[in-house]
């Protein structure tokens, strides 16, 4: 009987923390979002919104072309400035901090980048993409039951990926990079998903250290221009 209760106990054990593997929190989350074959179908995404800094709203445009570029446009009190990546390279425009002329991005910061062009999710597929991801346990975050996933990428990044447990959409992700010789660690939350008018679910706010970022209007595979990838002042 005690032996009987013990395999029980034992086995019961064994089939919760089964469920509990990276891979297992990884496919609830790609479920959760649509699933494989849906996420795949993204290829352009364009979100326009603003930036609440210090009770200011500053207006931008974020577009990206899965794995092909990444464009940030933004406008502070009539002055616009934009960041454009690419796999390779990068360029920025800041007339707001100084800049008189489009610089190029050090590469370094090009690499700490690349996340951008990943439109679909760095957690699809994220071992033929050369990334690693280690389940980490749980973890409270916002008041949310958390699981807590340690994502390498394959450029050596790391990055704490915090999935809520009841949702399993990305409720958090803190990053540690090298970005101009000096480590630093940075914020991104994630929330108010919803889904767009053709069935894919984003979040439509980003909570950053310097203020939230509300999205009013997200468009799913529309035509961006060629040249919106290139720098051009």
């Amino acid at each position: 009987m005690k032996k009987a209760f013990l395999f029980l106990l034992l086995g019961g054990t064994l089939v919760t923390a089964n469920a509990q593997t990276a891979d297992e929190v990884v496919t609830k989350h790609i479920e959760a979002l649509g699933g494989k074959e849906k996420l795949l179908t993204l290829k352009t995404l364009v979100r326009e919104g603003a930036l609440n800094y210090q009770g200011m709203e500053i207006p931008l445009v974020l577009s990206a072309e899965q794995s092909k570029g990444f464009r940030m446009e933004i406008n502070v009190m009539g002055t616009k400035g934009y960041q454009v990546v690419t796999p390779t390279a990068g360029w920025q425009y800041m007339p707001f901090q100084g800049s008189t002329s489009v610089e190029d991005m050090k590469e370094d910061e090009v690499k700490e980048s690349q996340d951008d062009l990943d439109i679909q999710g760095e957690l699809l597929d994220y071992a033929t993409k050369g990334h690693k991801v280690e389940l980490a346990g749980k973890e409270k975050m916002d008041g949310a039951e958390c699981f807590k996933l340690k994502f390498t990428d394959k450029n050596g990044r790391v990055k704490q990926i915090f999935i809520d447990a009841s949702t399993y959409y990305i409720n958090k992700v803190i990053a540690t990079s090298k970005a101009g010789g000096e480590e630093k660690t940075s914020e991104l939350g994630y929330s108010n998903y919803k889904k767009t008018t053709d069935g894919f679910i984003i979040a439509h706010t980003l909570t950053r250290p310097e203020g939230e970022v509300n999205f009013e209007k997200i468009s799913t595979n529309t035509t961006i221009p060629e040249d919106a990838f290139k720098p051009a002042k």
